[in-house]
């Protein structure tokens, strides 16, 4: 009878990386899923490069906060307490500028032991600084500076258009002009002058109110 030798199985943790952004002040969950169905008995966060890196350490039931970094005190949780489906994901309150950085999942299951080696997740997390914009922010920027430049470019030709008034010119003639004659010639300029002025000030509204939208896009 050949007897045969057990062989071992290696087991392989393939981590996921996700990359995360949220706003200073906003709660975030940062996730992290069990690889198998295995009963989970513990789950550590870290963050790599704090003193101590400890994040949030679920034991047995209950969180062990001796060990966490003092920036994070009152402001972790996971997600789901009871593990269920082995969701180990971590909830993170009231997000600081300094929370960004890379996070690390790892856990401790029945038939292994201690917490693996290599995270089962990795996340990074990008805090966005006040002012800051995305791209598409940026594009609406640079449209909105482009439709203000065309008004101030039509305003200066409208301004132009109504300062530059070309009178038109009188035949030659040796005989005198009268002076009803000429006081009526001034009339006639003042009143096209007005004219001109009313109709760029109307051409400017139009304009103004084609551009509101564009500016609030």
């Amino acid at each position: 009878m050949v007897k045969l030798k057990k062989s071992k199985i290696l087991r392989f943790i393939f981590s996921t990386q996700v990359n995360i952004t949220a706003e200073p002040g906003q709660d975030v969950i940062l996730p992290c899923k069990a690889p198998n169905n295995k009963p989970i008995r513990a789950v550590e966060w870290t963050r790599p490069g704090l003193d101590p890196d400890t994040v949030l350490v679920h034991r047995n039931g209950r969180l062990y906060l001796d060990d966490q970094h003092p920036s994070y005190k009152n402001r972790t949780d996971l997600q789901d307490r009871q593990m269920k489906n082995g969701d180990v994901s971590l909830v993170l309150k009231d997000v600081k500028t300094e929370d960004g950085g890379k996070y690390e999942c790892r856990v401790s299951q029945e038939g292994t032991n201690g917490f693996t080696k290599d995270p089962i997740s990795i996340i990074n997390l990008k805090v966005r600084q006040p002012g800051d914009t995305e791209e598409g922010d940026k594009n609406g920027g640079d449209k909105v500076g482009i439709t203000v430049g065309s008004v101030v470019g039509v305003i200066i030709l409208l301004a132009s258009s109504v300062l530059i008034y070309k009178r038109p010119k009188r035949q030659r003639s040796h005989l005198p002009v009268p002076p009803d004659e000429a006081a009526a010639a001034d009339v006639i300029t003042v009143s096209e002058l007005a004219a001109e002025q009313t109709r760029a000030s109307g051409t400017l509204s139009s304009i103004m109110e084609m551009t509101e939208p564009a500016a609030a896009e």
